[in-house]
């Protein structure tokens, strides 16, 4: 037994070596080119721009600035609790994704941020991998059958596609094997230490920063800590000590994170639930079925296939692959249905075998938005407020893996007969497998109803009608392995150590496959490339954190009719791995206040909110604008570098108003919305606002950012006014004028408004 955890770290260092051994990055770095104002200069950057490998968007707008920003916080102390960078301002903490709380992420913070992605995929792949082992070797399994779960678990094609996406599988969904051998430990011996190990792992889960996921690794291990209580005391204070209790425990674990979070929500834009229709309209199409034979039937996310899934979706939302794939592996489906022969053998096997049917069945109706899913959108805490339902198909991950295990447990079993029935139930499923890859082969093999050949083409990728008969070739090899490893069981008395070898060796190059090209593998000496318009901003932030001039926001636009197309700009969030205070954003969840002011701000341009220099940008402080394009803007001032320009009367960060005017705040949008609004009178909101008919000015305050966190202003107010701050409003805010708590109220909706008498204030 001693080989098989060394030997499964290893699969994990082969799986990982471009990121663990060459330097590479599993961030889509390579996307960076395509960007302003990178794309802009490419010629002279890199002569021929990069290819994007695979354009996983949202990691390079979204998890790679966040990691930048805690890595960043952590480094100097300061745990950031809020994001400067983001919609002028927003949650860190109460976002959840930025997992400020997950002991791991402290741990990485020891690396930089673009390599912690592949360390991170290395360290969780092997916590799967282990756990798994360790469970399946818990219930008496043998070695070969506990390394085969392992192994179609951990790289399992949901949870390799997910792999630049921390938060969503390896934070999340990899803790779920280790707490099922913890708690079957803890069973076993009747050990309550081990009970709180298993509850720390499921609230480690909680704390790694996605709440739907959590909540699935939740499920899938109630459902068995439930299932394996009642089945041997059927008693209900036997379900309060084993399942309620390390529950409960897990939640109170990971209360700094679940606070903040359900704190936020109400306030975000998903803080209402989600209309049962809509559910139903983003599960998995039926036609997705077929993927789970043959992955890139209908075109991947990567450089080598479609961008998109181009089939019809037959009524579903259209998600781009990343959403719904689910490659299990050929190999791995056709050897668990060998889990029938050990089931018939073993009683405790069989309770193994129904879980692990029961809940890959699960899991895949709930995907496909079927009913089965009702009751736990209507009745449980969170998942009425989950969007992507296809995302539970995660769940089969774990049932199916449990199931292959079973199945390599029952083909190398001392037992001619339990082996003869193992192999010819792996040989029948083998044989349906091939007649339905054939069948999606012929149906749909080699389409191209998107007109994709020209790309194809243009980058000297395969044909697609190359591509389909490689891809069927490849799944009748996966659906001949596991037939072949029956047969090795029974030839000649049985060559059980043969069996289980190709047995794993067929799992292990079945998810490979299909893996292993999937995730980018970028040159981290993007980083590095630097433009006229990054050295100008990079001056310009170094001035602010020395204190001169005051603090500015930052906006990148488009062509006109184009101001948010994503390659006629800098992508969302990336300005602030760059230290600039963007505007705009992305994020899973959106303040309603910056949502309510954008569409607001949009309808005074007359289109889009990105319109350069119009009054409500003036009056959020944006004094820079990354241009997609060459040419003067009115109102602008031009700089050194052809895309960027400065708007020299933007208002200040900072700034005291004399001028006030106190609104509800649907009157506080329809002023806002107005083309011809004066940005010099202040619209305040909330109980008690401040109301001045002073002069319509505004005076500067200095302005110095402590940390994310934390604001010093200072200034001489000669008159009452109030205090403006370019930042966005939230109830989290606290504020002191002089060493005296002080109301904030929202001030043009969006902002933070602090009330000063006249005098020199701090």
């Amino acid at each position: 037994m001693a080989w098989a955890p060394v030997a499964l770290l290893l699969l994990v260092a082969l799986f990982l070596f471009p990121y663990l051994f060459q330097g590479k990055s599993l961030v889509p770095l390579d996307l960076i080119p395509r960007f302003q104002p990178w794309a802009h200069h490419s010629r002279e950057i890199w002569g021929e721009r990069p290819l994007p490998h695979n354009p996983l968007l949202d990691s390079i707008q979204q998890y790679y600035p966040r990691r930048v920003l805690f890595t960043e916080g952590l480094r100097d102390g300061k745990l950031p609790l809020w994001n400067p960078y983001v919609y002028g301002g927003s949650s860190f903490v109460g976002s959840q994704q930025g997992a400020l709380l997950y002991p791991p992420a402290w741990l990485l913070a020891l690396l930089s941020p673009a390599v912690q992605f592949g360390w991170s995929a290395a360290l969780h792949l092997g916590l799967a991998l282990l756990g798994a082992f360790a469970f399946f070797r818990q219930l008496g399994l043998r070695p070969v059958a506990a390394a085969a779960g392992g192994v179609a678990f951990a790289f399992n094609g949901f949870i390799v596609a997910w792999l630049a996406y921390p938060n969503v599988t390896q934070w999340t969904l990899c803790w779920l094997p280790l707490a099922c051998f913890l708690w079957e430990r803890a069973r076993e011996r009747g050990d309550l230490r081990w009970l709180a190990a298993c509850a720390l792992t499921l609230g480690v889960s909680v704390l790694g920063g996605h709440g739907q996921m959590s909540s699935f690794v939740l499920l899938g291990w109630g459902g068995w800590a439930l299932s394996r209580t009642v089945a041997a005391e059927r008693k209900l204070g036997a379900v309060a000590k084993w399942v309620v209790v390390p529950s409960v425990l897990a939640l109170l674990l990971a209360v700094g994170q679940l606070l903040p979070a359900f704190d936020y929500l109400p306030r975000t834009d998903r803080g209402a639930r989600v209309p049962w229709d809509a559910v139903v309209h983003a599960g998995m199409p039926p036609s997705q079925l077929l993927t789970m034979v043959l992955p890139r039937l209908f075109g991947d996310a990567t450089l080598a296939s479609a961008h998109q899934f181009w089939l019809p979706p037959e009524g579903k939302q259209g998600f781009v692959y990343l959403e719904r794939t689910f490659y299990p592996g050929i190999a791995v489906m056709a050897l668990g249905v060998g889990a029938l022969a050990a089931a018939r053998r073993n009683r405790g096997h069989r309770h193994l075998a129904i879980y692990g049917a029961l809940l890959s069945l699960f899991a895949l109706l709930c995907a496909m938005g079927t009913p089965l899913y009702w009751p736990l959108w209507a009745a449980v805490p969170g998942f009425g407020n989950f969007t992507a339902v296809a995302r539970i198909i995660a769940l089969a991950a774990w049932g199916l893996a449990v199931l292959a295990a079973l199945g390599v447990h029952a083909l190398t079993d001392q037992s001619l007969e339990v082996r003869r029935s193992a192999m010819r139930f792996i040989s029948a499923a083998s044989g349906a497998l091939a007649l339905v890859a054939v069948t999606a082969h012929f149906i749909h093999g080699g389409a191209d109803p998107l007109q994709l050949a020209p790309f194809i083409e243009k980058f000297k990728q395969l044909p697609l009608e190359t591509q389909a008969t490689r891809d069927l070739s490849l799944a009748l090899l996966w659906c001949a392995l596991p037939a072949a490893a029956g047969a090795l069981a029974i030839w000649r008395g049985g060559q059980l150590r043969w069996a289980g070898a190709v047995a794993v060796a067929a799992i292990v190059a079945d998810l490979f496959a299909f893996g292993f090209p999937f995730n980018p593998r970028a040159d981290l000496r993007l980083l590095e490339a630097t433009t006229p318009e990054t050295r100008i901003l990079a001056e310009a932030v170094e001035a602010e954190r020395k204190g001169t001039p005051q603090p500015f926001r930052f906006v990148s636009s488009g062509p006109a009719g184009q101001e948010d197309v994503f390659n006629q700009r800098m992508a969302s969030n990336l300005p602030a791995t760059l230290g600039l205070a963007d505007l705009g954003g992305s994020d899973s969840f959106i303040p309603k206040r910056y949502a309510a002011w954008e569409a607001a701000t949009a309808k005074a341009a007359g289109g889009s909110w990105l319109r350069p220099a119009s009054a409500n940008l003036r009056a959020a402080g944006v004094r820079y604008y990354l241009l997609g394009y060459e040419g003067q803007v009115a109102g602008l001032a031009p700089t050194t570098a052809p895309l960027l320009q400065e708007d020299l009367q933007a208002y200040s960060y900072a700034r005291l108003h004399g001028f006030v005017q106190p609104v509800e705040a649907g009157q506080a949008l329809e002023n806002l919305s107005q083309p011809n609004r004066a940005p010099a009178v202040v619209l305040a909101e909330g109980d008690g606002a401040p109301q001045l008919e002073g002069a319509p000015r505004v005076i500067p305050f200095a302005a110095h950012r402590i940390s994310s966190n934390r604001l010093v202003l200072e200034g001489e107010s000669p008159h009452p006014g109030l205090l403006v701050v370019c930042e966005g409003f939230d109830p989290g805010w606290r504020a002191t004028v002089d060493g005296r708590r002080s109301p904030v109220f929202p001030a043009d909706h969006m902002f933070l408004g602090i009330p000063l008498e006249a005098g020199r204030h701090r």
